[in-house]
């Protein structure tokens, strides 16, 4: 923090300690301010930082009310000014956009390094980090489950406490990585993964989607089930996966699939 005082005000406090000690030089040494410093303080160059003005108060036994402070300044202050001058110098120079240019390129370098480096040495940290931003997109996470965990829609509230009713464990959304891609399935029970899904009208690209998920969960060992609610099925009949639209039906078909 720093203070901008009266004019004058700064410079009169600074003889008044350089006079009580003898010379710049012994005030610096007596209260740890550098010769420079207490220089450019005298000379109203620069404003009082807070540290400085306890420290002087307390060698002149003066209260920090009777600094006739004007204004208050935040830590970073000087860069913010230091860089709004900087802008403007670019403008008249017409420098501004190739200067902000190069800043994109290097910064979008450094970005794009610094992704490649994270997938390879620390995949699951930096796919996990990946994911949860995701998750903020949209409407985000608003149903909660009997164990406080938050689930992203009511199908996945109802599936989700019924796994936690009947089986006791359970984990949901598990990080999963096959083959150099990210899976983070909404469900997992053992060896059984269960995917809750109720678009109207998927898309081919949508269904050879969930295809991929299927065999790549089949790699590590997995074995998949879709709850589709029955109302949405039909629109589900080229996924040639299992489907269950009960609950009931959901655990007969875990219990008979758990290794």
């Amino acid at each position: 923090m720093f203070y901008k005082l009266k004019k004058g005000k700064l410079r009169t406090l600074l003889k008044k300690a350089i006079s009580k000690s003898g010379s710049e030089r012994k005030l610096s040494h007596l209260i740890g301010i550098s010769k420079g410093s207490i220089y450019a303080l005298k000379s109203e160059k620069r404003n009082l930082s807070q540290t400085y003005a306890k420290k002087i108060c307390e060698y002149l036994n003066v209260n920090m009310g009777e600094l006739n402070i004007q204004k208050t300044l935040s830590d970073n202050w000087g860069r913010v000014k230091g860089g709004k001058h900087l802008i403007l110098k670019k403008k008249r120079e017409g420098t501004l956009e190739n200067t902000l240019r190069k800043l994109r390129m290097s910064s979008s370098a450094y970005m794009k390094k610094w992704h490649k480096e994270m997938r390879e040495n620390q995949p699951k940290k930096y796919f996990t980090w990946q994911y949860e931003r995701f998750k903020k997109i949209g409407k985000g996470y608003r149903f909660t489950l009997k164990n406080n965990i938050l689930v992203r829609n009511r199908l996945e509230q109802e599936i989700g406490n019924f796994l936690i009713t009947e089986f006791n464990e359970m984990e949901y959304e598990p990080y999963l990585f096959i083959e150099g891609k990210a899976y983070f399935p909404d469900f997992r029970y053992r060896n059984v993964i269960i995917e809750a899904t109720e678009w109207r009208h998927p898309s081919a690209v949508k269904i050879n989607a969930l295809k991929k998920k299927v065999r790549d969960y089949r790699k590590l060992g997995y074995r998949t089930i879709f709850f589709i609610p029955n109302t949405h099925r039909n629109f589900y009949k080229g996924l040639n996966s299992s489907v269950v639209s009960a609950l009931p039906d959901l655990k007969q078909l875990i219990d008979a699939l758990v290794a």
